[in-house]
């Protein structure tokens, strides 16, 4: 609750630049998912994106890909889909977030039955995003696409890194 009064008090500042109010909103946001209150989270990420003075900055393509974030843990997959193309046309490439961008992608698409797709989206997370927080989360929708595709083989090889890769990051 602190944290969340002092992002507020923050993001309100007159004096606080464009970037930085961003940036607050994006970890309110962030804080409200976490602890479980989407609904909340989107009421606020709504609010801010429609009040932006540069509505094309990089920084607000985080925005975005929170608003996809929070619409997909809402089931709202068209919606998360709108904002995935919203921040892939803002976010720059080299931009780790984009792991976590291609990974809901990825969840959507294999949502949607379009198993190809989703595997070619997360494998994309995978290799151009080893960096991202989603990395796990990424290699673990390969290995399932894989699984639900009949490569149990390739499934369980992924499964072996997947393992690897999290007993082996720093805590």
């Amino acid at each position: 609750e602190r944290a969340l009064e002092l992002l507020s008090s923050m993001a309100s500042d007159p004096a606080l630049g464009s970037d930085d109010r961003v940036w607050a909103l994006a970890r309110q946001a962030e804080l409200r998912i976490d602890a479980g209150y989407p609904e909340e989270a989107l009421e606020g990420l709504l609010r801010a994106v429609h009040r932006l003075e540069r509505p094309d900055s990089s920084d607000v393509g985080s925005l975005y890909l929170l608003l996809a974030r929070t619409y997909h843990e809402l089931g709202r997959l068209e919606e998360a889909s709108e904002q995935i193309e919203r921040a892939d046309a803002l976010l720059p490439e080299q931009d780790a977030r984009r792991g976590l961008m291609l990974t809901i992608a990825g969840e959507i698409a294999q949502m949607r039955g379009e198993l190809p797709e989703a595997r070619d989206l997360y494998w994309r997370a995978v290799e151009e995003y080893p960096q991202s927080s989603s990395l796990l989360r990424a290699m673990m929708g390969v290995a399932e696409v894989d699984a639900q595709q009949g490569d149990v083989e390739e499934s369980l090889a992924l499964y072996e890194r997947l393992v690897d890769e999290y007993l082996h990051r720093p805590s």
